[in-house]
């Protein structure tokens, strides 16, 4: 008898063969995007801290390196070798109004303040973080003067985090020092 043997179609095993590797194909595919979109995320809430932290610093160092009078902390300007850190800073601005520049830590009775640096001038109060994306994790002022007749020297330190971290890696600090030249 003639061995008659048909080639118009697959068998089964060279389709399970085929989805095989088209499966795995997939996969090497799916998790190389997941992994892009992961790392876009993360160098979105960078860009996002550095830029809020630098805009921070730069609307805090320009007012008061411009202040006509440091009314907060006092003691500041009773000592030669003075160097405390506080939570807020007052000064008295060119046109002759306050400004407070203040941490404003977590509540711990669990009510809905977060952290963050707020600015005070009159009745507004603006808080300077944007929260739906970064939290502060660190934050304090720092009054010295090199000798009790030099100008005051503030320092400002303090450090986002982005709100969807929950470790303790991606930490930004920001830091800068402001001798008020204005001072009457």
């Amino acid at each position: 008898m003639k061995n008659i043997r048909n080639n118009n179609g697959y068998t089964i095993i060279e389709m399970l063969t085929v989805l095989s590797i088209l499966i795995v194909i997939s996969s090497v595919i799916g998790a190389i995007i997941v992994s892009s979109l992961r790392g876009t995320s993360k160098i979105n809430e960078n860009i996002s801290a550095n830029r809020n932290g630098g805009y921070i610093i730069d609307q805090m160092s320009k007012m008061i390196r411009n202040a006509y009078r440091l009314d907060y902390p006092f003691n500041c300007f009773e000592s030669s070798t003075i160097s405390s850190t506080f939570a807020k800073i007052t000064i008295t601005n060119p046109d002759g109004y306050s400004t407070t520049f203040s941490c404003i830590a977590d509540n711990e009775d669990g009510a809905d303040q977060k952290a963050n640096i707020a600015s005070q001038s009159g009745a507004s109060k603006i808080k300077l973080i944007d929260e739906s994306v970064l939290k502060l994790n660190e934050c304090y002022f720092k009054c010295s003067r090199k000798f009790k007749s030099s100008y005051p020297i503030i320092d400002i330190y303090f450090s986002l985090k982005p709100k969807s971290n929950k470790s303790s890696v991606d930490v930004f600090p920001f830091q800068t020092s402001i001798m008020l030249r204005n001072i009457r």
